[in-house]
């Protein structure tokens, strides 16, 4: 997980490697971010999960879901553009 300030921090390994949950989201929605990049992983094997899409559509929370090496590509130019950008880059595959 990348914050908008540009902190660092591992995903919860205990979650399952291609499940994005629920709590993973609403930290990153509580990041005061412009936007929210999701990295899906390389061939977008990474799946929010049930909570986490019931969470995202109840709170309005649209974040941009790309795999992963664009998803990067898509962080890295929101930021040179000057917006707080957070992401949660699935990496592993």
């Amino acid at each position: 997980m990348i914050l908008p300030d540009g902190a660092v921090e591992p995903r919860d390994p205990t979650k399952g490697k291609h499940k994005i949950t629920a709590r993973e989201v609403k930290k990153l929605h509580g990041m005061q971010a412009d936007m929210v990049v999701i990295g899906t992983g390389e061939n977008g094997n990474a799946k929010l999960t049930a909570k986490a899409s019931a969470y995202l559509k109840s709170s309005g929370f649209n974040p941009i879901t790309l795999p992963s090496a664009l998803a990067a590509d898509k962080f890295n130019q929101e930021t040179s553009d000057g917006k707080r950008v957070a992401a949660l880059m699935h990496i592993t595959c």
